[in-house]
């Protein structure tokens, strides 16, 4: 029979490996800051553009202001509450603090349909990129609108990009890189 001591270390030991071995990425609360609070909610109607719309979203959604579609300015991302996040871009080989909505809540706002499995981004130069729902379940994504501080303009991969917790997450460049896509003009929900 081992020594009582013997046991309890090697319990401890185990607990431990257990828990170091634990992959589980951190909640997207303890990855984003929150810097504003939410004043839009998934279910409230979404206003008309009172600024100049920045997107329009389209394809598998239950909400709309405009016919089969959503238009969205600033002032209606920003409603959704934003968030903060110091991450070194890929692309700028910098760390910059990126702040925006997260895309869940971009998501349940537009009322996504359950049978939706991916979303199509097109930026202003009519390049396009195809992320699978599940990303955005399985990793907080932000939303950007501005970066360090400043709405980003149009010359500086504004108005708005998809931004990826490189920091906190252990996420595979040579897949997500491909998602790092900026100066968003419409998205469709497929």
């Amino acid at each position: 029979m081992p020594h009582p001591r013997f046991t309890l270390i090697m319990t401890l030991f185990f607990i431990f490996f257990i828990t170091s071995c634990n992959n589980t990425p951190p909640p997207a609360a303890e990855v984003y800051s929150r810097i504003s609070p939410t004043t839009l909610n998934a279910g409230d109607p979404i206003p008309m553009p009172s600024d100049k719309a920045i997107l329009t979203v389209s394809g598998k959604i239950g909400a709309a202001n405009q016919g089969n579609e959503i238009v969205m300015d600033i002032p209606t991302l920003e409603a959704l509450g934003m968030f903060e996040y110091k991450v070194n871009d890929p692309f700028k080989h910098e760390a910059i603090t990126y702040q925006g909505p997260q895309m869940n809540d971009l998501l349940a706002l537009w009322q996504v349909d359950k049978s939706a499995t991916k979303i199509i981004l097109t930026a202003l130069n009519d390049y396009k990129v195809e992320v699978n729902l599940d990303v955005f379940r399985q990793t907080p994504t932000l939303f950007a609108l501005k970066a360090n501080g400043s709405y980003m303009p149009v010359a500086d991969r504004g108005p708005s990009m998809l931004v990826f917790p490189y920091n906190s997450y252990e996420l595979d460049h040579n897949i997500y890189d491909s998602y790092w896509i900026w100066q968003i003009k419409s998205i469709e929900v497929q």
